[in-house]
């Protein structure tokens, strides 16, 4: 989580992303984190979005599968915010991934939650989250 926490941290006032890399199930475990580049490209807006670069995700689904893992979701920030899913994280979620929300107030890493996105995408219901 370390991992996780410093990257959040050192680019608030922006959204951080990333790849988690681990195995999948009903407690999943999270064996690798990789922090990936915002692209989101209006300036002023990454603040309140994020788009991961999707060569970082294309590099860490081989990696991974590499080694008998996968990629089982991601991690992003919300600054000044709670770490609740927001419609637009829900329209751009899928369901196959756990999505990992850290809020960061005025640079601090605060609390931090896993979602995923139900089946029928109107939804997100909280998982647990197992990061070695």
């Amino acid at each position: 989580m370390r991992i996780i926490a410093d990257d959040c941290a050192s680019r608030y006032p922006e959204e951080a992303c990333g790849i988690l890399i681990g195995t999948p199930g009903n407690l999943a475990q999270v064996v690798e984190v990789r922090p990936a580049a915002n692209v989101w490209d209006g300036e002023d807006e990454k603040n309140r979005r994020y788009l991961l670069d999707p060569r970082a995700q294309l590099a860490a689904e081989r990696d991974a599968a590499s080694v008998g893992r996968a990629v089982i979701g991601f991690y992003h920030s919300h600054p000044d915010a709670a770490p609740v899913p927001s419609e637009r994280d829900r329209a751009a979620a899928w369901p196959v991934y756990i999505y990992l929300i850290v809020n960061v107030t005025a640079g601090k890493v605060g609390d931090s939650r896993a979602w995923t996105l139900d089946p029928d995408e109107t939804a997100f219901r909280p998982v647990l989250l197992q990061i070695t």
